[in-house]
């Protein structure tokens, strides 16, 4: 059931008990008023439980558009690290490689956040590169040697 489906249906029912309304203050014998009184109680009960029911129709509509933004994020996720590796650089730092164009390197932290750090080559002897995100080191390439100049 949609929310127009309750929203009828509650102005139907609304309709049905003004309707009613007017049939009892016109003049009418004792037992028919009685019973016009216990069909609006119903009408009134009926009207509160379509309200309920489109709160809680609202709610969930709310929680299903948040649940399909967040499964859309997922999955736009995966689709970005489904090229990603996680790998033990020459260096013997665990970083993830990726296996694309242009090749690099990216920040395990950084990516453990959803994030993709591109880690940077610092051009040290050591092979460190260095991550712009999270300023952390690791050391990726194996030692150069001392004429090494990038």
């Amino acid at each position: 059931m949609d929310l127009s489906a309750i929203t009828s249906a509650y102005t139907a029912l609304q309709f049905m008990r003004d309707s009613m309304s007017l049939a009892l203050n016109a003049k009418i014998d004792e037992e028919a008023r009685a019973k016009i009184h216990a069909a609006m109680d119903q009408i009134t009960k009926l009207q509160d439980g379509l309200f309920h029911t489109q709160q809680q129709l609202l709610a969930l509509q709310q929680t299903n558009e948040a649940l399909r933004k967040e499964l859309a994020t997922m999955s736009a996720w995966e689709d970005r690290t489904s090229e990603y590796k996680l790998v033990q650089a020459p260096g013997r730092a665990v970083v993830y490689q990726y296996s694309g164009e242009p090749r690099h390197y990216a920040c395990p932290t950084c990516y453990e956040s959803r994030k993709i750090s591109p880690l940077q080559d610092m051009k040290q002897p050591n092979g460190d590169f260095w991550c712009a995100t999270c300023n952390k080191n690791f050391p990726v390439d194996p030692v150069r040697g001392r004429g090494y100049r990038g």
